[in-house]
C-alpha cells in the first residue's frame, strides 16, 4: 500500500499521515507511549531523519514527511521489524516439530526446509546500522551490519559457536515479524574465536530491493503496536 493514497494532505516540507493503532487489539498506555520513538527510529533508517511524529491521540499519530518521501510505502514504515539473531540448532521435520531447547522455534529457511532455531542471541536494539551496497571491486549486493557493544560481544560468541560446527549448525538465521528472512553460513572463521569487531557482512543472491529491505529490517527496533493508516 502506497503512502500516496493515505495522506491527509501536503504539508510544507512533504505530505503528512496520518497512523492509528489497530482498533481490535488492546494495548498499554506503555506500549502506546512507545510509537513516536519507534517510527522516529524507523524513518531515520530510511533516510529521512527530518520527518516528525505528533501524537494526535492516544492511539494517532501523524507523520511530517519530506518532499523526497512520495515513495515511501506504509507496509515498510509500520512492519512488525524486529530482528532477532538466533543459531541454527538442528533440522525440523515440519512446522509442528517440538523444539529440542527452551525458547526455541521452528521455522522454514529460504529454500522451504525446517530448522530449529535457538534462542535469541542479538536483537535490533543492539544494531548501530545496517546498509546496502556493492562494495568496491565487488559485484554482488553486501548488507554492513554494525552492532553495539552488546551486539558486537554477542556475535563474536555465536559465531564462534556456529564455527565449530558443520552442516547446517553453522548458519545464523535473521528472523524479522516471526519469518525466517536470512541465514548465511559461518565461513572461514576459526572454531571458538568467532568474528571480531563491530560490524559484520550479510552476502546472499540479493538484488537491491532485497538488500535494501533486509537492510532496514535489522535495523528497524520493533513497534509494539500494529499500526494502519487512520480512516
Amino acid at each position: 500500500m502506497a503512502l500516496t493514497g493515505c495522506f491527509g494532505g501536503d504539508g510544507s516540507d512533504g505530505p503528512t499521515l496520518t497512523l492509528e493503532a489497530d482498533p481490535t487489539a488492546s494495548y498499554s498506555d506503555q506500549q502506546l507511549d512507545s510509537v513516536p520513538d519507534v517510527l522516529t527510529q524507523r524513518l531515520q533508517v530510511l533516510g529521512y531523519g527530518d520527518a516528525t511524529v505528533e501524537k494526535e491521540s492516544s492511539t494517532e499519530w501523524k507523520v511530517q514527511l519530506p518532499a523526497d518521501a512520495q515513495n515511501l510505502t506504509a507496509e515498510e514504515l509500520t512492519s512488525p521489524g524486529g530482528a532477532e539473531f538466533r543459531q541454527v540448532v538442528a533440522t525440523a521435520a515440519n512446522a509442528e516439530a517440538e523444539p529440542s531447547q527452551p525458547d526455541a522455534i521452528v521455522l522454514p529457511d529460504e529454500t522451504g526446509a525446517f530448522l530449529e532455531l535457538g534462542r535469541p542471541e542479538i536483537n535490533s536494539d543492539q544494531v548501530d546500522e545496517s546498509e546496502a551496497a556493492i562494495p568496491e571491486g565487488r559485484t554482488e549486493w553486501v548488507i554492513t551490519v554494525k552492532f553495539d557493544v552488546d551486539g558486537a560481544a554477542a556475535w563474536q560468541r555465536l559465531t564462534a559457536a556456529a564455527a565449530c560446527k558443520t552442516g547446517d549448525q553453522q548458519r545464523i538465521a535473521i528472523v524479522v515479524g516471526g519469518e525466517l528472512v536470512s541465514s548465511p553460513t559461518v565461513q572461514a572463521t576459526p572454531c571458538e574465536e568467532g568474528i571480531p569487531g563491530d560490524t559484520t557482512e550479510i552476502t546472499g543472491a540479493f538484488n537491491k530491493d532485497e538488500a535494501e529491505q533486509l537492510a532496514h529490517q535489522i535495523a528497524f527496533h520493533p513497534l509494539a503496536v500494529s499500526l494502519q493508516p487512520a480512516g
